[in-house]
């Protein structure tokens, strides 16, 4: 048995497949001639050229040649790049190499080099080559550096027909090193590479104006954004994360260069334009906006002219008597008698009224806080305000004639129960006979006491009554300006 199996181990030994060169080492271009015994498989047997440790695969295939015989010779091109090779035979048109043999190809080095070392985004880039092998099916391409010898790395190539010239191409968008790289005969194997930079240019980002109405076209300018695909620019409220849940609006890029349009958001304030990169939230620039709210006058409220004849939405706050609608000086009016409590000064009045809607609710005006009325003279003192919600809570503005005739100051006073009135002098004149059309600012009123404070809305309207059986107000409203 065992002297058989040496016999048939002999036999395949002796029948074995061979590939072997004419010559260890060629010229680039010569002639290779390849002698093959004992092939085995059918007609689709081939060999080809391969640089020496590259896998067997169609992309590093340089030559390559079918043939149908057993025992027989075919003829190849040595490659125009100098270096080591193999020659690979395989079966039945598969990748499944069965023998090699080496060589190596000697020749003058190709060279290629730049007119720049570093680029802006954009910039032409001027490659000259130099003692190119073949004349055909030669090309450059340009990579990013440390990238692949891949056509999915390929970003940019030219193929070209001269051994000795220059081709001319566009430095990438993206600022970063890459390489220009030579290669020969339609294939991926590199004979040459020239290093480069791209410098960005500052990226621009700006809006057309730093502040906005709500509802205004918000126009906003960008330049020199590296890449031109998947780039988006999104409104933002200010300090709020980079999340589509803060994405007020988006747009997305088509271009390095060009302009996008938001529209103001409709509440006020501090917002941000941002630009990202490569459908990312990889913020690349941003800036600040703010927006106002337009608080467009609106008609005068009013909310007694007296011309009806009734007392709706008034009370009585303090004293026995109710308000009267009265005819004076041929209109009607509001009237409502003075209590005093004494015969000699000082005295006070204890009468107070107020007025509300008709439905017995309070105005709850949030954007009218000026003041405006009638008053009809002819009493011994005027006194009327309205009571107000602030910031820092409620407040009565009083505005007293009594404080003009004895030459009172504004002051504030907190009475016992927490109630706090801003009392502030009017013209004595006003309670002299005759129609006086007056108006008030509440805020700028306000803003004399406290001036940290602000005005939520404006509530009601108040009076004390009046003497002498004559006066009133007429014709209450409230105004934006």
């Amino acid at each position: 048995m065992k002297i058989f199996m040496m016999m048939i181990l002999a036999f395949i030994s002796l029948h074995a497949v061979t590939i072997s060169a004419n010559k260890a080492t060629y010229n680039a271009g010569e002639t290779i001639t390849v002698t093959l015994a004992d092939v085995t498989g059918n007609n689709s047997n081939w060999v080809g050229i391969f640089q020496k440790g590259v896998p067997s695969t169609w992309d590093y295939d340089l030559q390559d040649q079918w043939f149908d015989f057993r025992n027989g010779t075919l003829t190849l091109t040595a490659p125009q790049l100098s270096g080591e090779y193999e020659v690979r035979l395989f079966y039945n048109d598969s990748l499944k190499m069965e023998k090699k043999v080496n060589f190596k190809v000697k020749g003058a080095d190709a060279t290629i080099t730049l007119n720049k070392t570093t680029y802006k985004t954009g910039e032409p880039i001027d490659i000259t080559l130099n003692n190119v092998q073949g004349v055909q099916d030669n090309w450059v391409g340009i990579f990013q550096k440390g990238a692949a010898n891949t056509w999915a790395n390929d970003l940019q190539d030219q193929w070209f027909e001269f051994r000795n010239g220059t081709v001319h191409m566009k430095a990438p968008d993206v600022p970063g090193d890459y390489e220009v790289r030579l290669f020969y005969n339609d294939s991926l194997l590199m004979a040459k590479k020239a290093s480069f930079k791209i410098n960005a240019l500052p990226v621009v980002l700006s809006t057309d104006k730093a502040q906005y109405n709500d509802g205004d076209k918000i126009t906003v300018s960008y330049a020199n954004v590296a890449g031109a695909q998947n780039n988006w620019i999104g409104l933002f409220p200010k300090n709020m994360p980079s999340n589509w849940d803060n994405v007020l609006e988006e747009a997305w890029l088509d271009n390095r260069n060009g302009t996008v349009t938001f529209t103001a958001p409709e509440f006020p304030g501090d917002y941000e334009v941002r630009l990202f990169y490569n459908d990312s939230f990889h913020l690349g620039k941003k800036t600040t906006l703010n927006v106002k709210k337009i608080i467009k006058p609106r008609a005068p409220t009013l909310y007694e002219d007296a011309e009806d004849g009734r007392t709706l939405g008034w009370f009585t706050v303090s004293g026995p008597d109710f308000v009267k609608n009265v005819k004076v000086t041929g209109s009607r009016s509001i009237w409502g008698n003075a209590r005093w409590d004494g015969d000699h000064y000082p005295r006070q009045n204890h009468s107070s009224y107020k007025k509300v809607l008709d439905n017995g609710e309070v105005w709850s005006n949030t954007d009218q806080f000026i003041l405006a009325l009638d008053t009809i003279g002819h009493t011994g003192c005027m006194r009327f305000g309205v009571e107000v919600r602030t910031k820092q809570g409620f407040r009565a503005i009083t505005l007293s004639t009594w404080f003009d005739r004895k030459h009172y100051p504004p002051q504030k006073q907190i009475y016992n129960d927490g109630y706090i009135e801003l009392t502030y002098p009017i013209p004595v004149a006003l309670r002299y006979a005759g129609r006086h059309s007056v108006q008030y600012n509440l805020q700028a009123l306000l803003h004399q006491l406290e001036p940290n404070n602000d005005i939520i809305s404006v509530d009601a309207f108040y009076m004390s009554g009046y003497s002498r059986g004559a006066g009133g107000v007429d014709n209450i409203r409230l105004l934006s300006q």
